[in-house]
């Protein structure tokens, strides 16, 4: 991230090293991975700002051969750790982390089957650039997951207010998208939108900032799917905004 340094992000996570608090893994990615590539037995996945890893872990017990890519030497740490206790290779799968710039992934062309991200993307002055490097990495055929916090929340405001008095803890800057401009962000960089989803709370944030940091927001999940209003809706709505999108070929060597 070239405009927040690395040092920020290592202090972030020094304050979070791993203990006996459990780590959010974003289950509903694993959700979506599936309906994707239906098995992902011997899947090339990457996580970009990978973070603690928690996530890439799940995917590695589902036989996955996951990569994580994050900017902080702290948090790549904590998820060796994560990897160790876990042990996925009992599952077939795998876990890789290596420390990088999302805006240089240090990856070959057409490398992954399917990439994510999730409260990423928000933290670069241009997300462009980002969105080139994961198209590509991705393979012919590949699917691109983004998430980031929807702009019309109460989140939002507060997020602003922090940020304005130099208290925001996540980098010192981030920006939020609408359900509409994420999805024209990922269309200009050669990406077809298939489904625009929303994602928790403000409420289950606060929960899961204060009191319970594992807290899930993926149960009724399956109710806004069955109603495709409703899931309009909510991608309008909720706390975090994300697109699944197909990788659509011919834009270069990277194609």
């Amino acid at each position: 991230m070239k405009h927040q340094s690395r040092s920020s992000w290592e202090a972030w996570f020094s304050r979070r090293q791993a203990g006996s608090r459990p780590i959010h893994v974003y289950a509903n990615m694993l959700e979506h991975a599936r309906e994707r590539l239906g098995r992902l037995a011997g899947r090339r996945i990457l996580e970009v700002g990978c973070g603690r890893a928690a996530t890439l872990v799940e995917f590695a017990r589902a036989g996955a051969r996951a990569v994580g890519v994050d900017y902080a030497g702290g948090a790549l740490e904590i998820g060796r750790r994560l990897r160790g206790a876990a042990g996925p290779e009992a599952s077939g799968g795998s876990i890789e982390l290596v420390q990088g710039d999302a805006m240089e992934l240090p990856f070959e062309p057409r490398s992954f089957d399917l990439v994510y991200s999730a409260g990423v993307l928000e933290h670069f002055r241009e997300p462009e650039r980002v969105l080139q490097e994961q198209h590509r990495v991705l393979k012919p055929g590949g699917w691109l997951i983004v998430q980031v916090p929807q702009k019309y929340t109460l989140y939002t405001v507060i997020k602003q207010a922090l940020i304005g008095v130099g208290r925001w803890p996540y980098g010192g800057w981030e920006t939020q998208y609408s359900a509409g401009e994420l999805e024209r962000l990922v269309e200009s960089g050669g990406f077809e939108a298939r489904r625009l989803y929303g994602y928790g709370s403000f409420f289950l944030v606060l929960a899961r900032h204060f009191l319970m940091p594992s807290l899930g927001f993926d149960r009724r999940r399956g109710f806004w799917r069955k109603h495709r209003a409703l899931e309009w809706i909510r991608a309008r709505t909720a706390v975090e905004v994300g697109v699944v999108a197909a990788k659509r070929l011919g834009r270069g060597a990277g194609a």
